[in-house]
C-alpha cells in the first residue's frame, strides 16, 4: 500500500521534509517484477477546494485548532485541526508522484490489480 505519495506532501503546500527520499526505494519495489505483486493499492488525498479542515476557509492560521459549533453538517461541537490548502481536486498538488503513477500504469498493463483510493473528498469529511 502506497500512502499519499502526492505532490503537496512531497514538495508542495504541506511538504514533509525528506519525503522524496523514499522514492528510489518505492520505485525499486514496484519495478521488481520478481516480487509478483498481485495487487497494489495507493491512497490519494482528494480534497474539495472548500474542505472544512482548510485554515483558509475559516480565515485562521494553519496548524491551529478550531472548535466548530453544531450546524446542519455537524450534529455536535467538534474540534478540528486546521491545515494549509493541500491536495485539492484538479490541482497538481493532488496528483500522485509521476514516477509512482507510471509504475502503477505499468503494473496494470501486466495484469496486476491496481487500485487508487481517493479519500477525504467531501467538504465535511
Amino acid at each position: 500500500m502506497l500512502v499519499d505519495i502526492q505532490h503537496d506532501f512531497m514538495d508542495g503546500s504541506l511538504a514533509v521534509p525528506g519525503a522524496a527520499e523514499i522514492l528510489p526505494t518505492v520505485y525499486g519495489l514496484l519495478d521488481d517484477h520478481q516480487i509478483g505483486w498481485k495487487a497494489v493499492v495507493a491512497s490519494q488525498d482528494f480534497h474539495p477546494p472548500n474542505h472544512i479542515s482548510f485554515a483558509s476557509r475559516h480565515a485562521a492560521q494553519p496548524f491551529t485548532r478550531l472548535l466548530l459549533p453544531p450546524c446542519h453538517e455537524i450534529d455536535h461541537p467538534k474540534t478540528i485541526d486546521l491545515w494549509p490548502d493541500h491536495c485539492v481536486q484538479g490541482t497538481k498538488g493532488c496528483l500522485l508522484d509521476p514516477g509512482i503513477e507510471s509504475r502503477l500504469e505499468s503494473l496494470a498493463s501486466l495484469g496486476r490489480e491496481v487500485k487508487v483510493i481517493q479519500k477525504v473528498f467531501h467538504p465535511f469529511s
